[in-house]
């Protein structure tokens, strides 16, 4: 079992690679919250293995049927929330893994699970809200009795779902929504109905003894409102204007990853437009938490004919590549460059991979992927315990094969050590993050189980390092401050 520790040679790379990642582009401060208990598991960890770090099961968090909204039917499992198309986020402010889902034609409850990294504990984040079933046309839609301005109807979360770091909010983008399988809706004064969010919850305001939304929306209407939504009502906002027209935006099978710009918080998202399938890329960006007036919406870049962005997307925000998953079995990966100039001539292409890697990649697999700062790298996981890392051509050509290779094979590790195939009916998406607080990653498997499972990278170092380090990084801070009072000659 080989351990990384710091040495005076492995500080001053490490050193200047976060000056150059630091120069490049602006980061947002990981918070010191305490996580050595998972530090210390990932220390005791091989490079390039896992660890089941979960101590709970995420079954032991789901609220008593009575709590659960339709719970007469078949749509009160909390199963859906992590089986069917669904994601979670990583709130590095606290160490907790947020989880809300459920959706079209699988789970009408609206609830938040946190997986608390301090405690290694499944908990309840809220309480469900009460829907309200409302006839259209087009068929019955559900939103909270107390109206979607408060709480949002549960929808299939894709790859939607994010942790904004200036904010300090989780946010729900959008998806299809229960039971309708469309964006969400609110209704207007005359009864009509528009569609809504994205939403934001707030996690400091969690406690799994009240509703989401306001005091007398839950299941139970005695329950008190935690008040911990907030719908920015913007969804105006979410359309391209192209040839044909302005058209409206769909999240549903989008990718998504967040980043900062500029000090706020920038999302950037893969849409259908116009109800078509291949999807277009765009740049949210919440520059006030408490102002959703100063929401923006652009558009960044087109699809191009080839490979659709599909499952899961990362970006390398010191570069702005923009790197999905597709669901093209020839190329695998789409990228846009989102410093390009925006517009329709920005277009979407396939990357070209070296052939090591696709021997061994089942592209029909639905596959997280994520982007890590420290090995500048995309790293893919597709369930199971195998794990491929993408990365850039060294040329800096970006139509020039990127190298793909597999980091772990399962089959050379034991079964009790790796996480279980069925991941989820709708594949991985995004339930496979970079954890910036542990430099490593976090899985997600199915329920009600609810495994938590933790890779270690190929090349891992501690991101706190043990005592009897600090001896050796201070003096080599020293023996760097000598060199250059040599050269300066003093």
């Amino acid at each position: 079992m080989r351990k990384n520790r710091f040495t005076l040679s492995s500080f001053v790379r490490h050193g200047a690679l976060i000056g150059t990642l630091t120069a490049a582009t602006s980061f947002p401060a990981v918070a010191a919250v305490d996580l050595g208990n998972l530090l210390s598991i990932l220390d005791s960890t091989s490079d390039a293995s896992w660890a089941k770090v979960s101590l709970n099961l995420y079954s032991d968090a789901w609220p008593a049927l009575e709590d659960r909204p339709l719970n007469n039917t078949s749509f009160a499992n909390p199963n859906g929330v992590i089986l069917p198309w669904s994601s979670f986020a990583w709130d590095s402010n606290r160490g907790e893994l947020i989880l809300f889902g459920g959706g079209h034609e699988n789970y009408a409850g609206n609830e938040v699970y946190l997986w608390q990294g301090t405690t290694q504990q499944w908990t309840l984040g809220s309480l469900a809200s009460q829907m309200e079933q409302l006839p259209t046309p087009q068929g019955a839609i559900f939103i909270p009795v107390d109206g979607a301005i408060n709480a949002p109807t549960s929808i299939h979360t894709y790859d939607n779902n994010e942790y904004l770091a200036v904010a300090d909010r989780f946010l729900a983008l959008g998806g299809a929504s229960f039971n309708s399988g469309a964006a969400q809706q609110i209704e207007n004064p005359d009864g009509t109905l528009r569609s809504t969010g994205p939403y934001l919850w707030d996690p400091g305001k969690a406690d799994g003894t009240k509703v989401g939304g306001t005091t007398g929306s839950g299941v139970n209407p005695a329950v008190p409102g935690g008040q911990m939504w907030q719908d920015r009502d913007v969804r105006n906002l979410f359309t391209v204007t192209l040839p044909g027209g302005t058209l409206p935006v769909s999240n549903i099978d989008g990718t998504t990853a967040a980043t900062v710009e500029g000090g706020k918080d920038v999302l950037y998202f893969t849409g259908g437009v116009g109800g078509g399938t291949d999807k277009y890329l765009f740049r949210y960006v919440i520059a006030d938490v408490q102002d959703p007036s100063q929401d923006t919406v652009s558009f960044i870049g087109s699809w191009n004919g080839g490979p659709s962005a599909y499952g899961a997307a990362g970006i390398d925000p010191a570069s702005g590549l923009y790197v999905a998953m597709s669901d093209n079995a020839a190329s695998p990966f789409v990228i846009w460059d989102t410093r390009a100039a925006p517009g329709v001539g920005n277009t979407s292409h396939g990357i070209v991979l070296s052939a090591a890697g696709l021997t061994s990649f089942d592209s029909s697999l639905i596959s997280g992927i994520d982007w890590d700062p420290s090995t500048q790298a995309f790293w893919v996981w597709s369930g199971g315990g195998s794990v491929w890392k993408l990365t850039a051509p060294s040329s800096g050509v970006l139509t020039d094969p990127w190298l793909f290779i597999q980091e772990t094979d399962a089959a050379a590790l034991p079964l009790d050590g790796v996480p279980g195939n069925a991941s989820s009916a709708g594949g991985v998406r995004g339930k496979w993050k970079y954890i910036p607080n542990l430099h490593a990653f976090m899985a997600l498997e199915a329920s009600p189980a609810g495994e938590v499972w933790l890779y270690r990278p190929e090349g891992w170092i501690n991101p706190i390092p043990e005592p009897e380090t600090y001896a050796l990084m201070l003096a080599g801070l020293a023996l760097v401050g000598w060199i250059a009072r040599r050269r300066d000659g003093t």
